[in-house]
């Protein structure tokens, strides 16, 4: 028995198998009560959150306590408990639940542990045998950490975008000190809107600066407030800028600020017009000298009104007030995407401000947002030298989640964790539920990427909760990418494909283009791995006309890179080819050599497609001599490279590759060795050693049929189905290649498959339908002659 499997009483419950039994008998549960039972017993040593369960069962925030109680109900009758009895799950009142019988866990019968390690061949989902003595497949040892899949760099696309999506969203430091958070339904979240002033060169920084000030102000007195990002984002569309009630609810706030500043006899007077707070004045006005204490002072007013409490007569002077100016100058230029100007202001600064830690780790913003991550890295730890935990907690957590961000966007994810843990403990005592709901939502990304899916939805679910009560939108879409990217690490495609388009629309809907377009890239990536390929293809396009023309993108080689995989899919070989030639001048303007890596894969894919194998080697080879950097789908380009060899009649050279291919999977996880087994079959096979070749498929096809993603089936089944058709077993054939029927309108290798077989049965009527078929999907992709034989004329005998 793994950690996967527990008893209690005369209960088994098997995580892997995803099986409760009772005496020996298996119990049927629906997945909502298996999966809060597990969650449950899993966290024993603690209570559960409402909030984290309901993440960890649904993966949203949307279901009701009602539906909740009821699974639970369900999941104590399963175990013979009940809400009265309480003997195993025990409600934890205004909380939620806790397992609180005693579990065990502990080896497996000798029986099981053996039938565990070393699957049996399967049998063929139709009524036909396997050719006679058909070897039995390599035993498969257990999944080691999975760091790298199949699913082309989608957890490095994702989590690249959510990094640079916290450095775009997340405001100053305050400049005064917090209040407790407002423990009430009563804090209906506030959005701050741009700042009205007349348009004078010394005022430019005013509307989104000023803006932030007041929202910083806000939020520090304990108040939930929008994001400032988010409500840049949102008055960026001009349909919404005059419609206040439909600003508050896409924003997700009760009330909305509209400010306005103005200089008259040597004074500044700050007024905000309140919108939705029908139980407020209309207004609230201010006055001072520097337009700044006007600001503070308006805030304040507008916090005493919100809170009930008496309304202030004036307020302290800031002993820091030139930095605060030079800091909310700066991020105004931040907020307005405007990294040059940023960069002026940060150059220009007087030098006792510009030598203070808020303005330094502006500068580090400025490096990461632009691209440069090793900068941003080396500024980050060296910032971490001059903040201490007692004198500038927020700062140093906020330079810790910067930090832990460039290990993240470097697939780096193991040094990432104790950098978000880090921040978490220093913002835990502090009212900082933005940053602290940002540290929850990045750790749970980086553990789901670990494979550490309990943690991660446990993390998740935390930061859901504390950005939902912040009323952050932008926060909230940010989990629900990290939901979409752990449901596509599992492996479950088809649920994480949805979720992931809800969360771009959700981003879209906010203005945050440059984040739906990072997330386009990944739901690509997922349709191809669908066999989607239309879909696939819509999604990368829409991303390539939004970023082709701004090759200063972060994003841009990736986005070309799955373009043109997409092109290639659909049969658009001249267009990959032009997208390619375009992209491949620009590098060197980035330093994320991991997308350069995919462009490259995505080239050498394009040469092999035109028959040109002898260019795509040089690449591909390149590609491999460091197979452990290549994001993503690195079996794909092991076993282009081989394909490669063969073409031109290297067999040695890629014999060679073996070794190597065994110990790179060994280290990876079972879809990797998935590929190594097929890579194994067909080397076999190209060297006439059908037994060795059969047993290799025969262990891949078990694989591909356990990960249940339609690429890797189809991949596997492609090639095995093409060597039992050869060798003449037809009956195994069609037991094999069954399994891409319901890929084979769409995707044209499926197609080619069928009509193959169709044509080697005899059968003329589904051969023509294939064919038309393959026809239809080809594009610039050649028709083997050979297929276009009519199939009674060369139809295979059966050996089978």
């Amino acid at each position: 028995m793994n950690d996967e499997s527990f008893r209690f009483g005369a209960y088994r419950l098997d995580t892997a198998k995803r099986e409760l039994e009772h005496e020996g008998q298996l119990l049927a549960l629906t997945p909502q009560v298996f999966d809060c039972l597990a969650y449950l017993v899993r966290h024993r040593e603690r209570a559960v959150g409402r909030d984290e369960l309901i993440a960890a069962v649904w993966g949203r925030a949307e279901v009701t306590d009602t539906l909740l109680a009821q699974t639970v109900m369900h999941a104590r009758r399963a175990v013979g408990d009940s809400g009265g009895e309480q003997g195993m799950i025990r409600t934890i009142p205004r909380f939620g639940y806790r397992w609180i019988t005693a579990v065990q866990t502990g080896a497996e019968s000798p029986a099981e542990a053996e039938s565990a390690e070393t699957p049996v061949l399967a049998p063929p989902p139709v009524e036909t045998a396997p050719p006679p003595d058909l070897p039995a497949p390599i035993p498969m040892a257990r999944p080691a950490r999975r760091w790298q899949g199949a699913l082309l760099g989608l957890a490095i696309v994702t989590v690249a975008v959510l990094a640079l999506a916290w450095f775009t969203r997340q405001a100053p430091a305050p400049a005064v000190p917090v209040s407790p958070a407002i423990a009430t339904s009563d804090a209906r979240p506030v959005l701050v809107l741009p700042v009205a002033v007349p348009r004078l060169a010394e005022t430019a920084w005013v509307p989104l600066g000023l803006m932030d000030a007041v929202a910083d102000r806000v939020r520090a007195g304990g108040w939930p407030v929008v994001p400032s990002a988010t409500a840049v984002a949102l008055v960026r569309e001009e349909a919404l800028r005059a419609d206040i009630p439909r600003l508050a609810r896409e924003a997700g706030a009760g009330i909305v600020v509209e400010p306005a500043a103005e200089r008259s006899a040597g004074r500044w007077q700050v007024r905000f017009t309140l919108h939705g707070a029908a139980d407020l004045p209309a207004s609230v006005v201010a006055d001072a000298p520097e337009l700044l204490d006007a600001a503070r002072l308006a805030s304040d007013r507008l916090l005493a009104l919100l809170k009930r409490e008496p309304l202030p007569d004036q307020v302290e002077a800031d002993p820091d007030r030139v930095l605060a100016e030079w800091v909310q100058r700066i991020e105004s230029e931040f907020l307005a995407d405007r990294l040059d100007a940023a960069a002026v202001l940060l150059d220009t600064a007087p030098p006792a401000v510009r030598d203070r830690p808020e303005l330094k780790f502006q500068a580090i913003q400025l490096d990461y947002r632009a691209g440069r991550l090793d900068q941003a890295g080396q500024g980050f730890r060296a910032l971490l030298q001059e903040l201490t935990p007692e004198a500038q907690p927020l700062l140093r957590a906020r330079s810790l989640i910067g930090l832990g961000s460039i290990a993240r966007t470097r697939a780096r994810f193991d040094e990432a964790e104790p950098l978000y843990r880090e921040a978490i403990a220093l913002l835990e005592p502090l009212n900082q539920p933005g940053h602290l709901g940002t540290a929850w939502a990045y750790l749970g990304v980086s553990l789901g990427s670990l494979h550490r899916f309990d943690d991660s939805t446990a993390a998740l679910g935390r930061a859901r909760a504390i950005l939902e009560g912040t009323g952050d939108a932008f926060g909230v879409a940010v989990v629900d990418a990290g939901f979409a990217t752990m449901a596509a690490d599992r492996r479950r495609l088809a649920e994480a494909a949805p979720r992931l388009a809800r969360a771009i629309a959700r981003f879209e809907r906010l203005g945050a283009q440059a984040e739906a377009n990072g997330l386009g890239i990944a739901l690509a990536q997922m349709h191809r791995e669908l066999l989607d390929h239309v879909a696939a293809l819509a999604v990368s396009r829409a991303v390539w006309l939004q970023v082709r023309d701004q090759p200063s993108q972060r994003l841009y080689p990736m986005a070309a890179a799955v373009h043109a995989l997409a092109l290639i899919d659909d049969g658009q070989l001249d267009e990959a080819g032009r997208v390619l030639d375009g992209i491949e001048q620009q590098e060197g303007r980035h330093d994320e050599a991991y997308q350069w890596r995919q462009v490259r894969y995505a080239r050498g894919r394009l040469l092999l497609e035109l028959r040109r194998p002898a260019e795509a080697t040089p690449i591909l080879a390149a590609l491999l001599g460091d197979a452990a950097a290549i994001p993503g789908d690195a079996g794909a380009v092991w076993r282009s490279y081989l394909t490669s060899l063969r073409a031109q009649g290297d067999d040695a050279t890629a014999r060679q590759q073996l070794p190597r291919i065994t110990q790179w999977a060994a280290q990876v996880d079972e879809e990797a060795r998935l590929h190594a087994d097929l890579i194994q079959a067909e080397q076999h096979w190209a060297d006439h050693d059908p037994e060795q070749a059969y047993r290799f498929y025969e262990a891949a096809l078990q694989a591909a049929d356990r990960i249940g993603v339609p690429l890797e089936i189809a991949r596997v089944a492609g090639s095995y189905g093409n060597a039992l058709i050869s060798d003449g077993w037809l009956e195994r054939a069609a037991t094999v290649i069954g399994r891409v029927a319901a890929w084979s309108d769409r995707d044209f290798d499926c197609a080619l498959l069928e009509a193959r077989l169709h044509q080697s049965l005899g059968q003329a009527g589904p051969w023509r339908t294939a064919l038309e078929r393959a026809r239809g999907l080809a594009g610039q992709r050649p028709v083997p002659e050979a297929l276009i034989s009519e199939p009674l004329k060369n139809a295979l005998s059966n050996r089978g």
